[in-house]
């Protein structure tokens, strides 16, 4: 029976009718066969076989033997069970190893730099941890502390800058000051703020405040003349405090020029509270103070501290005004305007020539 199929098969196939014919037909070589171990026979008896030489095929080649297989673009037939190729062994990829081990020198490398830097990281948390605790202070903890100062202090001064501008604001207003007349201030125990020499109260800028040491300082200069009695009064105040067993958390200072109360100054020793408004605030007649030099003399300074160390929460000084201390600024506004209110009654009753009923 005539196979088309083997025919077709047949007529593929080299003249020659074996693989050495083969061979000598197709002995120009197509690709560079490169040696390869083959497989250990099968042999169970040879258990140290000698390493088979590699069969080698050409490329685009039949293989008679193998049934007419046609091999692909192999310049060898891969042996079984082989290890993988280096340069030492024969047919292995040139240069693997020496990448290998230039491979594993730069990880080395790496991970030593890396060791390295990790060691530096916990040197410096160290020395900053030992800064902070352990020398309170070193430099972190002086200028972390600069830092945190100076973040409180501009946090406290903005609600500081607009007490001062409107109470300020309400003393021109309410004509208890002059143009630049009057200052007031605020202490913590430790710093005083006062508004500046020559500043207008009516109309206080940002540099108008000026914080100052609770003890004389070199930025005094900056700041208000009556700072001395300022300074003076809040130290009584702070005393009497202690005194009584109770904190000082604060406290104000409002100095101004009341018409009325001025008046009444130049004419008594003591100015009476005549309505029920200044004799509930104040308690008892305002007494008046005869400095030789009223105005930001260190005797003035020294009969109102001793005023404040007596109980007294407002004072007069003769021709000059008033000066009251509380715990705020607005309490110490309050204590000066139902002092002008009475010391207005007052000269209305002398004006008037009637007597009360």
């Amino acid at each position: 029976m005539f196979d088309e199929t083997a025919s077709n098969a047949r007529q593929d196939m080299p003249v020659q009718g074996d693989a050495e014919k083969s061979a000598e037909v197709d002995s120009t070589p197509r690709a560079t066969s490169v040696p390869e171990t083959s497989p250990v026979s099968s042999d169970a008896s040879a258990s140290e076989a000698a390493e088979p030489e590699p069969v080698h095929a050409k490329a685009h080649y039949i293989d008679p033997d193998a049934g007419g297989v046609e091999r692909g673009l192999t310049d060898t037939v891969p042996p079984c069970d082989t290890e993988p190729a280096d340069e030492t062994r024969e047919g292995g990829v040139p240069g693997t190893t020496d990448r290998l081990r230039r491979a594993a020198e730069r990880l080395g490398t790496a991970a030593a730099q890396f060791g390295t830097a990790a060691a530096e990281t916990v040197t410096k948390g160290t020395k900053v941890v030992h800064d902070v605790v352990v020398e309170p202070d070193g430099p972190v903890q002086s200028a972390a502390r600069k830092a945190g100062e100076a973040v409180s202090d501009t946090i406290a001064d903005i609600p500081r800058a607009r007490r001062f501008s409107q109470l300020g604001a309400s003393l021109y207003a309410t004509g208890a000051v002059t143009s630049h007349g009057g200052n007031i201030s605020e202490s913590d125990g430790e710093s005083i703020w006062i508004t500046r020499t020559n500043s207008m109260l009516g109309s206080l800028g940002s540099g108008d405040v000026i914080r100052t040491t609770f003890e004389p300082s070199e930025t005094d200069a900056e700041c208000s003349r009556e700072l001395v009695v300022h300074r003076a009064m809040y130290h009584a105040y702070k005393t009497s405090l202690e005194e009584a067993d109770v904190a000082f958390t604060g406290a104000a200072i409002v100095h101004a020029h009341t018409t009325d109360t001025i008046f009444r100054s130049l004419v008594e020793d003591e100015i009476a509270l005549l309505e029920s408004e200044s004799a509930y605030t104040i308690d008892n007649p305002v007494k008046v103070y005869a400095p030789q030099v009223s105005i930001a003399s260190p005797e003035a300074a020294g009969m109102l501290a001793s005023a404040v160390a007596n109980g007294a929460r407002i004072a007069m000084l003769r021709r000059h005004g008033p000066f009251a201390i509380a715990p705020t600024l607005a309490e110490a506004l309050r204590l000066v305007s139902v002092l002008e209110q009475t010391a207005k009654i007052a000269n209305l009753r002398d004006a008037t020539g009637r007597t009360f009923l």
